[in-house]
């Protein structure tokens, strides 16, 4: 039956050329303007999600946490990662290396697991004597992993000024776009000695560890991430209820927002086309299966049994279709490549115009699918509704 098809539709190639046609231009259209809605929200949602500093909820003041609430955090299913955090006056030290100093840098605490350590591809567990530095801070010391940095800090005490400073190696650089800020990353043990030494104590770091703070109940913040952009808005809704806070809803709601709007508008489109290219397509295939119908007779009528005229027909209609959709995916191809040389320039180079092989392939299988019913439909109603005899006697 496939070598019959292909018979069939080469000898009639004005029709077949016809029907192509009409497919290729629903189909091409459809195909490029996903792309560009699929394209622009991938771009904005990868933006988002690539940037571990959208998914931190950020405590605007201080608080007495204790270990019952990291515990109850850390079990929250929307939580992706916590650390303690000390007060905020207690976190800046002064860092020098051999070629350069800086003063005020904040100290920041970190563990297995940080979003921003895992963002830069750093795989290190740090150790008490051990720091991350951010881009910037590591270019403003001229420092790179493997280098030391020397961490001081002060306090005072009887109205006289006391200054510790110990050697930390650098185990990592954070990446560029973590933060454009001055920071060190410190295992916790470290800050909490950085506090307890300027509280007047002298812990195991940074001091001699002969008078340590055996009364630590609570701290004063906490680093909270989401485990992602989805559980962004649940877990500052658990956290808004008892703190005050600062996290990125509105950004990620509104692209959100965006993907919402383009999809109606998408599905609106979507729909028209497919239903009126169903249309069109349905009456070039009747109009071709009129042509034909005292052939498809005498096939009946020399034995060729129903399902080999289903077969005849949905076989030279799929070819058709494969036909029409390789040519439209030509044409998505010119459309996406003028699209995203046009837009380059504005988006940093980002596509702007994107499918997916799976979306392609969806693509694919729909059309397919449309093909096939419409097909059976024709067969149906237009070859087997009449008897071979009223066929062939039609002038």
């Amino acid at each position: 039956m496939l070598f019959l098809s292909l018979k069939s539709i080469s000898f009639d190639k004005l029709m077949s050329l016809c029907i192509i046609m009409a497919m290729t231009a629903v189909i091409a259209p459809l195909l490029l303007l996903f792309s560009l809605r699929y394209g622009i929200v991938l771009k904005e949602l990868s933006a988002l999600e690539n940037n571990p500093n959208n998914l931190e909820i950020k405590m605007l003041s201080g608080y007495e946490l204790d270990n019952s609430f990291f515990k109850a955090l850390s079990e929250n299913p929307h939580t992706g990662f916590v650390i303690e955090l000390t007060r905020a006056l207690s976190l800046t030290c002064n860092l020098k290396s051999q070629n350069a100093f800086k003063a005020n840098v904040e100290a920041i605490p970190t563990k297995d697991g940080d979003p921003l350590v895992l963002f830069s591809y750093i795989n290190h567990s740090l150790k008490n004597d051990e720091v991350f530095l951010s881009f910037n801070l590591a270019d403003d010391l001229k420092v790179k992993s493997g280098d030391r940095v020397k961490v001081a800090i002060s306090r005072t005490v009887n109205s006289q000024r006391e200054n510790s400073a110990l050697y930390f190696k650098v185990a990592g650089v954070l990446k560029k776009g973590v933060t454009s800020r001055s920071l060190i990353y410190m295992t916790l043990d470290s800050i909490v000695a950085m506090e307890d030494y300027r509280d007047g104590y002298n812990p195991k770091i940074f001091s001699d560890g002969s008078n340590l703070n055996s009364q630590r109940t609570s701290f004063a913040r906490a680093r909270i991430y989401a485990k992602s952009l989805d559980d962004v808005e649940p877990l500052s809704k658990f956290l808004r209820q008892s703190f005050l806070i600062k996290d990125e809803s509105l950004a990620i709601e509104n692209v959100k927002a965006i993907n919402r709007v383009l999809n109606m508008v998408f599905m609106v489109i979507a729909f028209v086309s497919v239903t009126g290219g169903a249309i069109a397509l349905s009456g070039l295939i009747f109009a071709n299966l009129n042509r034909n119908l005292k052939s498809l007779a005498l096939l009946r009528l020399m034995g060729y049994t129903t399902f080999k005229i289903y077969s005849f027909v949905i076989l030279g209609n799929l070819i058709l279709s494969c036909a029409s959709y390789l040519l439209a995916l030509f044409f998505y191809g010119a459309g996406k490549t003028f699209f995203n040389i046009y837009f380059a320039k504005n988006l940093d180079g980002s596509c702007i115009s994107l499918l997916s092989y799976e979306h392609i392939l969806n693509g694919f299988l729909l059309t397919l699918m449309i093909t096939f019913f419409i097909s059976i439909v024709s067969v149906r109603f237009k070859v087997l509704k009449q008897s071979i005899a009223d066929t062939l006697r039609e002038d």
